[in-house]
């Protein structure tokens, strides 16, 4: 529940175990965070929901256009000067996120239909008046077929206030979630060819 005075401005998921679960939407819902999953193994799954709150009056909320195809791209902008303080995105049916992103002024969603129905893709983002910082993690490269997790890192003095990771677009989302210091995001190459995941954490300071 989120307390009063406060907005969302990053969510996710912790998932146990962590693999066979792809995300299909992580994003700011109201003043909370909304998040829907596909399961695609053949065994339950525990989905553990995160969000994280800031007490910031100056936060707005920006919606990007729905974006629809095989593999859709969406961007919601901050207005002039505002920073983007966190946002993710929300896809439908078996459209599971490949990208979720910022730079100082967007936040940029990504999905992959897997399904025969285009049902497209939205990014949305939290905009605030307080600057933010963005930090890219390592790459780590995924062979076929297999499960791998990145980390990012907020510069010291400063925490994360959400976060996502980027990829190729057969590299999907599994868990997407907060760290004491940054962010962990868990994808599944689904490509023949070995693929890199690269975290992504929005930093401020507390």
């Amino acid at each position: 529940m989120i307390g009063t005075g406060l907005t969302s401005t990053g969510g996710g998921i912790r998932l146990n175990p962590n693999n066979g679960v792809f995300l299909t939407a992580s994003n700011p819902g109201g003043p909370g965070w909304d998040i829907s999953v596909d399961n695609q193994s053949d065994e339950p799954r525990t989905v553990t929901p995160l969000v994280i709150c800031a007490a910031d009056p100056s936060i707005t909320h920006q919606v990007g256009t729905t974006a629809n195809g095989p593999t859709a791209e969406s961007a919601a902008t901050c207005p002039a000067g505002q920073f983007v303080a966190g946002g993710g995105a929300v896809a439908k049916a078996k459209n599971y996120l490949s990208l979720s992103i910022s730079d100082a002024n967007h936040w940029f969603g990504r999905a992959k239909n897997v399904n025969t129905i285009f049902t497209g893709v939205v990014a949305f983002a939290r905009c605030s008046n307080r600057p933010h910082s963005a930090a890219n993690g390592d790459p780590v490269t995924l062979q076929p077929g297999t499960t791998g997790t990145s980390q990012a890192q907020c510069p010291d003095g400063q925490v994360p206030t959400a976060g996502g990771g980027s990829g190729h677009p057969n590299v999907l989302h599994n868990a997407s979630a907060p760290t004491a210091t940054g962010w962990s995001l868990r994808a599944t190459n689904t490509d023949n060819v070995p693929r890199l995941v690269v975290a992504h954490v929005v930093c401020t300071a507390p």
